[in-house]
């Protein structure tokens, strides 16, 4: 019998969305894109653009993007560009991938979290709890898995039946 494997590779967006809502992550994995005409996408996208013009834009490595880089006293910095400060364990949880990525790479990094309209900056370094904490995934459930005394819409169950399935 012929079976064909694929592994899915994770993005830090999928990390993001993870400590946010799940679901969506499990949306995109199956091809179904967020809104993209979404005003905050939007904002977010100008924001990323507008904003630390002097380091260098958006490098792909492998299989994640990285808003800003740059060495400050030999030490190689990244930066991820957010919007607001609202998220911030999904930005330190998908800046900490990006770190542990680099560092699979051979590459050590210290991460920085941009917010720009707030004049916020927070570093961001890689531990072994931090890694570990990104191997179990914070104690979230898994995708498919609802909320306790989550109010649940026809789509929800709908979502959920595919998940399970």
């Amino acid at each position: 019998m012929f079976r064909l494997e694929y592994e899915m590779p994770v993005t830090g967006t999928d990390i993001w969305y993870y400590y946010i809502c799940p679901r969506e992550v499990w949306m995109m994995k199956h091809q179904i894109a967020p809104d993209q005409e979404d005003e905050a996408l939007d904002i977010g996208r100008f924001i990323s653009e507008t904003y630390y013009q002097r380091n260098k834009k958006e490098i792909s490595i492998g299989n994640i993007v990285v808003d800003r880089i740059r060495k400050e006293d030999g030490q190689l910095v990244i930066g991820e560009v957010k919007k607001s400060s609202r998220y911030l364990k999904s930005a330190k949880t998908q800046l900490l991938y990006y770190l542990d990525t680099l560092r699979e790479m051979g590459i050590d990094a210290k991460g920085e979290l941009l917010f720009p309209e707030e004049r916020k900056k927070e570093t961001v370094e890689w531990t072994e709890e931090a890694k570990q904490e990104l191997k179990t995934g914070g104690g979230r459930h898994p995708p498919h898995r609802p909320h306790a005394g989550a109010a649940f819409t026809k789509k929800d169950f709908f979502l959920r039946e595919m998940c399970i399935s």
